[in-house]
């Protein structure tokens, strides 16, 4: 994979660090999708995705994977499939599954754990998981019903959030569980109200942007 123009910015030992990364990537929708795209054309090397999800029609106005010709396909398969062809190098393991307590995934070995899940109970399972291990995480808050403001998104303790329905509900759950900390990134732009969920192609996309972003700094530091 060609990474001449990132080589202008970033030094050697830089891009070691980001080859030499291995990430968790969990939930790849509308925002799990746009990361996994972002971080292989950054470089990352080495990345496990999670999702059991298939492509439905209604994916289609923000999903990376959503195409008329991969409606009713596994998520994790048509991203495998992208991800290849921007690397094939690329060490991919693709695990097309729902997270749970169920599953018993082993959470160690990671370098950062990414969460995009949509569902607030899997969500929960694995931020006490990495609460108990001491692992890195960060959690991706709502995306939704907004399309109004210039996106903007921050990563920040998830005590320091507002104006995010989700994100009320995880400060509920970490003081409940004694979790002192927790790197979430959110907007603090206000939702509109929609049941279900509305969402329009750049705010997911501009959240992903921000995951990203922190991601590499982060290794590269």
């Amino acid at each position: 994979m060609n990474l001449t123009r990132q080589e202008l910015l970033l030094n050697p030992t830089q891009m070691e660090n980001i080859k030499n990364a291995n990430i968790l990537l969990i939930g790849v929708g509308g925002v799990g999708g746009a990361v996994a795209h972002m971080l292989v054309r950054a470089g990352i090397q080495n990345l496990t995705i999670m999702d059991f999800d298939k492509v439905s029609e209604s994916n289609i106005n923000r999903q990376f994977v959503a195409f008329e010709s991969t409606i009713g396909k596994f998520k994790v398969d048509v991203l495998s499939e992208q991800l290849k062809d921007i690397n094939p190098d690329i060490n991919l393991t693709a695990l097309n599954q729902k997270f749970d307590s169920a599953n018993n995934i082993d959470l160690t070995g990671y370098t950062m754990i990414i969460d995009c899940i949509d569902d607030i109970k899997a969500k929960q399972y694995l931020i006490s998981k990495c609460n108990e291990l001491n692992l890195n995480l960060l959690c991706s808050m709502g995306a939704g019903n907004r399309y109004k403001d210039n996106p903007h998104f921050e990563v920040v303790d998830i005590f320091k959030t507002q104006n995010d329905a989700l994100a009320k509900l995880m400060r509920k759950y970490c003081k409940e569980q004694g979790i002192k900390h927790l790197k979430v990134c959110y907007t603090p732009s206000l939702a509109i109200k929609s049941s279900p969920v509305g969402s329009i192609s750049y705010y997911p996309t501009a959240m992903a942007t921000t995951i990203t972003w922190y991601v590499i700094n982060t290794l590269i530091s």
